[in-house]
């Protein structure tokens, strides 16, 4: 059985937003939830500024400064960050090279593949472990 992440329609609506407002550069962002049977879910979604200084239409950098803050904040919750969300402006929803040699394995990974006025979709990757290669995630929308 494949494994699941449950994102609850309030989330999918706030990474979208913030993906829309933010093209035609990435945007980027933390989920924080905990375990399920199977998979994980999404609670809560955090807007990461990308610090990245150049290229940012086709890439991200999150601040390790705001990446601790937002630990924290889960820890405090006793909940995990347990995923990261990014859009891919006027590309497809699929992780590049770049991705994976960046990535954190057992994170859910977001992607969303936006154009300037319209959202094309979104997926959720995960790393395997031996960091060869991405794995779909499956993706269950709650209220």
């Amino acid at each position: 059985m494949k494994p699941k992440i449950l994102l609850p329609k309030k989330i999918i609506d706030e990474f979208s937003r913030q993906a829309l407002d933010e093209f035609p550069y990435e945007c980027c962002g933390f989920l924080i939830g905990g375990s399920i049977e199977n998979g994980i879910e999404a609670v809560e979604y955090v807007p990461a500024k990308n610090s990245r200084n150049t290229n940012r239409k086709r890439r991200f950098v999150i601040d390790p400064q705001e990446y601790l803050e937002v630990e924290n904040k889960a820890d405090s919750q006793n909940r995990s960050l347990i995923g990261i969300v990014h859009s891919h402006p006027d590309a497809p929803d699929i992780p590049s090279e770049y991705d994976r040699n960046h990535a954190f394995a057992g994170f859910s990974y977001i992607i969303i593949s936006t154009t300037e006025k319209k959202i094309n979709g979104f997926r959720s990757w995960r790393l395997q472990e031996d960091r060869k290669s991405f794995f779909e995630e499956e993706i269950q929308v709650i209220a």
